[in-house]
């Protein structure tokens, strides 16, 4: 089987060669990009894709092309294709503004997105998207999102519990190891469980879930060679996904438990008079799932096979989203980055790992929010506290989001011809300077997150530093530059939860204070523990951190084996 699968991957691969070369689908007798500048092919398979991807902080990459050829350059992909990269404010702000019309997702990804979750909002463009959007809008109102706080919080105190027994039973019962990466993936699945579908998964409590287990294992499997090429020909000829390599099946099974266990959900819902109750001891409201159910309803009944599908398809990109998979992704992406990445971002366990390691590193600055928790009157913060005490943790919380964005990079293609007006003119490949780029029909595109959110020139020479003051407002300059009021996409700087049509539907409940970028959810996750616990690094604050390159990226302390992210949490003083 396996040489049959090489075999078909290699003869896929010379045909794509061939095809790109000669038959270009796009291109018009006249009608060509505007010559641009941009590195060598370093690989005549991948482009330059491998070293982005093998290298510890492809940021860096980034911004030595930018120096050297402008906010605006070409890069070598695989099998002989070309993206241009967009680095330039103005035009960034640009494609968000236009996406989902003249700017969309690749044909290859789209086959990808379809098979891991659906038609759904994820998979549609233009106005299909808009429509299934605004409905989507409806159940993440801010209402809505208020009305899920106190399941958050009661979700955390269950964590707190098993922590709790954790630390009693301990040997030493001062302090004990913990693995970040198994709890806050439980911590996540819990919550969006009982907030989103007004189900309770129980797996705090260590009740078996095939979705946990399907996570886990997407989570902490190291794809092949083969698999890594026959993916990457796979963006090209879509039927290379269905080849029964590890990696499509991981795909596969991941799906079939989401959908068999959201499938099961809805019916169980649309069998009751009063869908699942989530006993907090607080009145209860609606799961987001049954505001879905009334946003979607289109005239046919919840036993409608088509209603069923579209609800289960967007439910789906919910639960799979709760795992957070995007992570660092080169020009070709991980297609869970794709999947998850712009229209949905709800429950980030990729933040809280960060924010966890930054604490663990920074004892200082975790003393200060500490600190600043403790003077917070009451026991929680309700959500009108929620939009404004804390300021430290919400500067905090915006600069983990800022340095670890949780989708790297951007792609699009151009469904129709465009011109991008640039802020600043760039040297093309002619020697000219120019100040407008015309991108014909077909063109690929790619923002880099990563650098846009630590460019030198939006951010300060401070940019790839972890500094928490530079969002809060003072009269005094940060690192020479104006203190930052609000650092949105509009002017290309801020791009972890995407802009435009395909903003993260999650922002409302992801902002902790309305008119910043903070999640809510990590701040309420980082209020209630902070306030019990201290954490720290197994080898001090200079434990280096690695990447555990599986079917995404996330971080782990070196030496461990697999996606370990292990922890020392003790009572707090």
């Amino acid at each position: 089987m396996i040489s049959f699968v090489l075999f078909a991957s290699a003869a896929a691969a010379a045909l794509v060669l061939v095809l790109r070369r000669f038959l270009n689908p796009f291109k018009r007798p006249g009608v060509t990009l505007t010559p641009l500048r941009g590195p060598p092919r370093t690989s005549p398979l991948f482009g330059v894709t491998r070293l982005i991807r093998l290298s510890p902080n492809p940021r860096e990459i980034y911004a030595t092309w930018v120096k050297e050829y402008g906010s605006v350059f070409r890069i070598p992909l695989p099998f002989g294709s070309e993206a241009i990269v967009v680095t330039d404010p103005k035009a960034v702000a640009h494609i968000f503004g236009k996406d989902t019309f003249v700017y969309v997702k690749t044909p290859g990804l789209r086959v990808v997105t379809e098979r891991v979750i659906g038609k759904g909002v994820l998979w549609v463009e233009g106005e299909d998207h808009r429509k299934q959007r605004k409905a989507l809008n409806l159940a993440f109102s801010p209402g809505a999102i208020k009305n899920m706080t106190p399941v958050s919080y009661d979700t955390v105190y269950r964590l707190k519990a098993e922590w709790d027994k954790l630390l009693e039973s301990s040997t030493t019962g001062a302090q004990v190891e913990l693995d970040m990466h198994e709890w806050t993936m439980k911590l996540t699945l819990d919550t969006v469980g009982r907030a989103v579908f007004g189900h309770d998964f129980r797996t705090l409590e260590g009740n078996y879930s095939t979705i946990e287990e399907a996570l886990h294992v997407f989570n902490t499997t190291i794809p092949s060679k083969l698999g890594m090429i026959t993916y990457a020909a796979s963006i090209f000829v879509p039927w290379i996904g269905n080849l029964p390599t590890k990696r499509n099946t991981l795909f596969k099974n991941l799906s079939d438990s989401a959908h068999s266990i959201l499938e099961n959900l809805l019916s169980a819902k649309a069998t009751k008079e009063n869908p699942d109750v989530v006993e907090t001891g607080r009145k209860r409201q609606k799961s987001l799932i049954e505001l879905l159910i009334d946003a979607e309803d289109d005239g046919l009944s919840l036993e409608s096979a088509k209603r069923k599908k579209e609800i289960v398809t967007q439910m789906k990109a919910i639960l799979i989203a709760a795992s957070d998979p995007p992570g660092r992704h080169s020009g070709v992406p991980n297609p869970v980055v794709l999947v998850v990445s712009s229209d949905h971002q709800y429950f980030s366990c990729k933040a809280k790992e960060w924010a966890l390691i930054e604490l663990s590193r920074r004892p200082a600055i975790q003393a200060r929010i500490r600190a600043e928790i403790n003077s917070a009157p009451g026991v929680e913060l309700d959500w009108n506290r929620l939009q404004s005490a804390c300021p430290y943790l919400d500067a905090f919380i915006s600069e983990v989001l800022r340095l670890r964005p949780s989708f790297g990079e951007t792609p699009r293609v151009t469904n129709e011809d465009d011109i991008l007006q640039l802020k600043e003119p760039i040297t093309n490949a002619s020697g000219e300077l120019i100040d407008k780029i015309f991108l014909p029909k077909g063109t690929k595109v790619i923002i880099p997150n990563h650098f846009m959110n630590t460019a030198p020139d939006l951010w300060g020479t401070d940019a790839v530093e972890l500094n928490p003051d530079r969002w809060i407002r003072q009269k005094e300059s940060i690192s020479g530059k104006e203190a930052i009021d609000e650092m949105s996409a509009s002017n290309g700087r801020f791009l972890s939860f995407g802009q435009g049509p395909r903003v993260c539907v999650g922002k409302a409940f992801a902002t902790a204070q309305l008119k910043h970028t903070d999640l809510v959810y990590t701040k309420i996750v980082l209020a209630v523990l902070l306030r019990e616990y201290s954490f720290a690094l197994p080898q001090g604050p200079d434990t280096a951190i690695d990447f555990h390159y599986s079917l995404i990226a996330r971080p782990k302390v070196r030496g461990q084996v697999g996606a370990k992210l292990p922890l020392l949490i003790s009572r707090a003083r």
